[in-house]
């Protein structure tokens, strides 16, 4: 059909949870999941995976510390909300390439918001880049579970 993305072969794979995922966790607990992942040419650590979150945002501190020209940066198409009720002008936004797995195992351009504020991770990740990528999440097991081509991928919280 015109005008919609193609649906990848992989993307109807089966995701289960098990009592394995969560492998030396100490239950229970309220942790949040965090984990590491791939961004532009970058292993960046404390990104937050955060179901709550309309968009996906990329904090200046570790904006800069990829040496990604704020040139590159384009105009934010609105302020963002939810920062202590606050709204908040993101200093733009960009498309990075994001990876999951090893090597190109399941990549996509993600459009993040660059803002500037002190906090205590280097990402948020919302729901739109969660279901672009067909992520499940067990908040359990602090256990994330991708379709990729070559089977399901695993990420557990760092």
């Amino acid at each position: 059909m015109a005008g919609h993305p193609q649906i990848p072969a992989w993307a109807g794979v089966p995701i289960a949870f098990t009592p394995e995922d969560g492998h030396g966790r100490l239950f229970p607990h309220n942790d949040t999941m965090v984990i590491t992942v791939r961004v532009e040419e970058a292993d960046v650590h404390c990104v937050l995976v955060d179901r709550g979150s309309s968009t996906d945002i990329l904090f200046v501190f570790a904006f800069d510390q990829m040496w990604i020209p704020r040139s590159r940066l384009t105009r934010a198409k609105r302020p963002l909300k939810g920062f202590n009720g606050d709204l908040v002008e993101a200093l733009g936004q960009i498309e990075l390439p994001v990876c999951f797995g090893r090597g190109t195992e399941a990549h996509t351009g993600i459009n993040f918001d660059v803002v500037d504020l002190p906090y205590t991770y280097n990402v948020i990740m919302g729901r739109g880049t969660l279901n672009k990528f067909g992520a499940a999440v067990d908040q359990n097991y602090l256990c994330m579970k991708i379709p990729g081509p070559s089977g399901v991928i695993m990420i557990h919280g760092d």
